[in-house]
This record gives structure tokens, C-alpha cells and sequence, in this order.
């Protein structure tokens, strides 16, 4: 992993973003050890969001159908975030919760 002064030189003066550390992320997710690490953690955090979803249509009593028309979209739609929450946002998960008759609360930690 290349971490010296003038490669982070070269890598923001390509890639001119300001001062960050992006050019961390791109060397670590270079690293496979790193790399698979990264996944798994995605992965995990994947499963737990979709297990919660799945608790709060079954604590609801809801089916997907019913989501769809309480959040005014189709139902592919619902099905795409109850397969991939981690690509929607979290107006999109609170409304998923609103549809399933719950309440949800955001707490800066």
C-alpha cells in the first residue's frame, strides 16, 4: 500500500477533491485482505437491514402489496428495497417503516 507524501500529492492533484483521504480508501480497497473485509462488513450490514425490514412488514401485519400502495409506488419498487436497503435512503426506510405502522427515530451517536 503506497501511503508516501508524494503519492498523496500526485493522487489529490488527479483527482483534485479537496484534502481528503480518498486516496486511502482507493489504496486499502487495493489491498485484498482489506478489500474482502470492506464486503463482508457491507454484506453483513445488508442482512441485518434486511432482517429488520422483514420484522417490521411481519410486526405490521403488511404485505408487501400493501407497502407499496401506502408509500404510493409499485411494487417492484418495495421489492427492490426489501432485496438492497443499502442503496436507498433513509427518508426511503423511514416511510418503508411509516407504511408497516411504525414510527422510526434517527439518534446522532
Amino acid at each position: 500500500m503506497e501511503t508516501n507524501p508524494e503519492y498523496r500529492a500526485a493522487w489529490l492533484a488527479e483527482h483534485r477533491k479537496g484534502d481528503n483521504l480518498g486516496y486511502l480508501h482507493h489504496d486499502y480497497m487495493n489491498d485484498s485482505v482489506f478489500s474482502v473485509a470492506f464486503e463482508c462488513k457491507n454484506q453483513y450490514r445488508k442482512e441485518c437491514l434486511v432482517k429488520h425490514l422483514e420484522e417490521w412488514r411481519n410486526f405490521g401485519g403488511v404485505s408487501s402489496a400493501v407497502i407499496s400502495a401506502r408509500m404510493g409506488i409499485d411494487i417492484r419498487s418495495v421489492w427492490r428495497i426489501e432485496k438492497n436497503p443499502l442503496n436507498v435512503t433513509i427518508n426511503t426506510i423511514a416511510r418503508y417503516a411509516h407504511a408497516c405502522g411504525l414510527k422510526i427515530s434517527l439518534e446522532m451517536i
